[in-house]
């Protein structure tokens, strides 16, 4: 079906990158790597870089803590040669766990900065879940994809939405 996008994601980089060496996925399937915490994600950003896949993405969510990404750059390979697509969210469910708008707010800043396509999937407004982009402070109203498939995808109700 390369008519579709497909998103791989699992806590186990590890085992992904061991699947993708001899036989990479094809361009349409996106590799991930979900993490929690500034720990995790260092973790799954150096398996990121064994990935071979047209697309590697991390997804920071449930976000519990706050990520510095650029403290995971290593003397070889800087985070954002390693990653095209940052997902950021908070966590849902009736137990879910704060996230604190300035972290999701730092993360949106170094990707920018470094031209890493992020989304913003959802936040914690004064503790409650929102997902409606609306209610969000503007500067985290961004919900990009990465750079190689950009003229593919519209964001739903638009043109191109598939």
């Amino acid at each position: 079906c390369p008519q579709h996008v497909f998103l791989w994601l699992t806590k186990r980089g590890g085992r992904m990158a061991e699947y993708t060496q001899d036989d990479p996925p094809p361009p349409n399937v996106w590799c991930g790597i979900s993490a929690s915490s500034g720990l995790t994600a260092f973790a799954a950003l150096r398996r990121l870089i064994d990935v071979r896949a047209a697309v590697r993405w991390l997804s920071l969510e449930p976000l519990l803590t706050h990520v510095d990404l650029s403290r995971a750059s290593t003397s070889c390979v800087a985070w954002d040669e390693s990653v095209d697509w940052v997902v950021i969210g908070a966590e849902s469910g009736p137990k879910r766990r704060p996230c604190d708008i300035e972290w999701a707010r730092r993360l949106v800043r170094q990707c920018q900065e470094s031209g890493v396509a992020v989304f913003v999937k959802q936040l914690d407004l004064d503790g409650r879940l929102s997902r409606d982009m609306s209610e969000w402070p503007k500067d985290l109203r961004v919900r990009e994809y990465p750079a190689a498939i950009r003229h593919t995808l519209s964001p739903p109700g638009e043109p191109g939405d598939r």
